[in-house]
């Protein structure tokens, strides 16, 4: 099974449209699919319309966020309530494609043990960033290669195997999972796809 752990603050405009998304892939995916919405306590209502989604054929869980607060306390606490064998994490703000995942699924499920989707190999792209994020996440991506042979480390979306992001540490205040993982578990096998 495949737990998608998607934090939210104030995405009341897009939490809809995407469970919609990720509920029209999950047949492609060709194994159950789960969903934990993970917000932390946005004042626009994004948690009422996630529990109040109608007619679609994926559990979806909402939690409230817990302290610490921040993005990566958010994932943390939806991947300790995930049931799947594999994580998934992507944002709630429609920048994730969910119709990449089957692709990020059958990556892992042929034995590697992480899938990122990347803005950074060939046919990657970065739609709808100012100038400063776009260079800011090119220079952290820089910085970290020489370290960690990935394109797109500060990617936030990407599946991985279950036991493999429960067995990091992971400084629950910070902002990229990912590059956590990717240094605490040297030799992984990874793949980045678009």
């Amino acid at each position: 099974m495949l737990s998608v752990v998607i934090p939210t603050y104030c995405e009341r405009e897009n939490i809809g449209p995407l469970l919609r998304r990720l509920d029209g892939v999950r047949a492609r995916l060709g194994e159950p699919l789960e969903v934990i919405v993970v917000d932390d306590g946005s004042e626009d209502g994004t948690a009422e319309c996630a529990r109040q989604m109608q007619g679609l054929t994926i559990p979806v869980t909402v939690l409230g966020q817990v302290a610490p607060d921040g993005l990566t306390a958010a994932v943390l606490q939806g991947i300790g309530c995930a049931r799947g064998d594999l994580v998934g994490i992507m944002d709630a703000d429609l920048s994730h494609p969910p119709e990449v995942l089957p692709e990020l699924v059958k990556a892992v499920r042929s034995g590697l043990a992480i899938a990122v989707a990347s803005r950074y190999v060939a046919g990657g792209r970065i739609t709808n960033w100012p100038w400063t994020r776009r260079a800011l996440s090119r220079v952290g991506n820089l910085l970290a290669r020489p370290l960690i042979p990935v394109a797109d480390v500060t990617s936030g979306y990407f599946v991985c195997r279950a036991d493999l992001v429960r067995g990091v540490h992971v400084d629950p205040r910070g902002f990229k999972i990912l590059l956590d993982i990717l240094a605490q578990c040297p030799g992984s096998q990874i793949q980045e796809v678009t």
